[in-house]
């Protein structure tokens, strides 16, 4: 399967963003039940738990549905309205620091994350490198908007 971005992702505090270059400072506020949801969803930004307190993932980045390609831990599905035709991935450290952006079309998009802890016997303070792996495909539902706000669901 053809990767349109792979790279680190530094993340802290339990998740990470993603984000509409548009829109890149309208990440939400985290509930009880976001956290518990394992993210928070704006039309345009997702803020999403990671499986580890802090560290470093590798990032993999797909056109397309979804596909398993790991023994993942966590796969979530969550809609997002890409306006500017332009993603970002950021950490809430790193947060307007970071103009690594990913180029997609402008459009409603599927996004499903996979998330796989690679070491999950050992502490973060343990791992030097990637402690998580996580590939998010991206499909572009040819400019349709999302049936509802609710429009997400839990793979496995």
């Amino acid at each position: 399967m053809e990767k349109i971005y792979i790279g680190d992702l530094y993340f802290s505090y339990i998740q990470f963003f993603i984000n509409d270059r548009k829109y890149r400072k309208d990440v939400g506020e985290t509930t009880e039940v976001h956290f518990n949801q394992g993210f928070v969803r704006l039309p345009h930004s997702i803020k999403v738990n990671t499986i580890r307190e802090f560290g470093v993932a590798s990032l993999e980045v797909y056109p397309g549905v979804y596909q398993p390609l790991r023994d993942y831990s966590r796969v979530i599905a969550v809609p997002l309205h890409v306006e500017s035709g332009e993603i970002l991935f950021e950490d809430p450290d790193n947060a307007g620091l970071i103009e690594d952006f990913i180029s997609i079309s402008p459009g409603h998009y599927r996004v499903v994350i996979a998330q796989q802890d690679l070491f999950p016997e050992l502490d973060e303070t343990e791992v030097d490198g990637h402690i998580e792996a996580i590939d998010v495909f991206l499909n572009c539902l040819k400019n349709r908007s999302p049936i509802a706000r609710f429009w997400f669901a839990m793979i496995a």
